[in-house]
């Protein structure tokens, strides 16, 4: 048996029929994509707000680091200064009262104590002005070696015999470490 051709009528039924059914597959499609839209804007609400509140912990939080590190800042400078400038004082101010002790018993030992003191306020000011480079130039260039030598000098002129040896190199370490190491020959 041979299969009869559709007519006309069944022709235009199946085109309406195959219309409709694509029509229902793009209707369907078309609410998944409004659907998967709607989900998508949802879902960035969502992560804007995120964001924007991160951004707002992110702005406290660096507040907070600035204003910390402004304090440990002042600390340091203010330790810089005790360190140094209260150190050199202290000895002006031990050379002048030797020079008042002796002033009427050995006019020679109150002369050189007074001529001391002047070159210790000397270095005072040369130590002011370093602090004062060191904090403009972020503590870099800081030489040990070289600042070590200035407080043993002074020791030196005053009298007293110092050995010293230094070797080695103080780049790559780190500037508090050397400031530190600095203030303790300092001091002693």
């Amino acid at each position: 048996p041979r299969a009869v051709p559709p007519s006309s009528a069944n022709q235009y039924e199946l085109v309406i029929l195959l219309y409709q059914l694509m029509s229902i597959v793009l209707m369907f499609l078309f609410a998944q994509l409004w659907e998967q839209d709607r989900r998508n804007r949802d879902h960035q609400a969502a992560l804007t707000a995120e964001i924007t509140a991160s951004h707002g912990e992110l702005k406290k939080f660096a507040s907070q680091v600035s204003r910390t590190v402004a304090l440990e800042e002042r600390t340091r400078i203010a330790r810089d200064i005790h360190d140094s400038l209260g150190h050199t004082l202290t000895a002006a101010s031990i050379q002048l009262n030797k020079a008042e002790a002796f002033f009427e018993r050995d006019s020679t030992v109150s002369k050189k104590a007074i001529a001391d003191a002047r070159s210790t306020m000397q270095e005072a000011m040369v130590d002011v002005r370093s602090t004062l480079e060191t904090l403009n130039a972020n503590s870099e260039g800081f030489d040990l070696f070289v600042q070590a030598a200035k407080p043993l000098e002074s020791l030196e002129q005053g009298g007293v015999a110092v050995e010293r040896s230094f070797s080695g190199s103080s780049d790559g370490f780190n500037i508090a470490v050397l400031l530190a190491l600095y203030r303790f020959i300092q001091e002693g």
